[in-house]
């Protein structure tokens, strides 16, 4: 037989501002536990390493005014999930 599975929504949910980012980027959790720490994995469009941190917050700024003009993919890992958001820097 055929049938259509349902794929669980994420817990949580990336929030990145301001989109396009100038000088600094803020990206906050949500639906997240404070206390887990997270590691946050920055790339550019090819595929550059641009920043790798572990924070345990649910928010975190990043500066951006040195950065190349582009796009730019965030990948943040905690224990349970993995969340993915693109965003421009200006």
């Amino acid at each position: 037989t055929v049938g259509i599975t349902s794929i669980p929504k994420s817990k949580s949910e990336l929030v990145v501002y301001p989109n396009p980012a100038k000088d600094f980027l803020t990206i906050k959790i949500i639906n997240q536990l404070p206390e887990e720490a997270k590691q946050i994995e920055i790339y550019s469009t090819l595929g550059t390493l641009q920043l790798s941190h572990t924070f345990s917050e649910n928010a975190i700024t990043i500066q951006t005014k040195n950065w190349n003009k582009g796009v730019y993919l965030c990948k943040i890992k905690s224990q349970n999930q993995i969340l993915y958001k693109k965003f421009i820097v200006e």
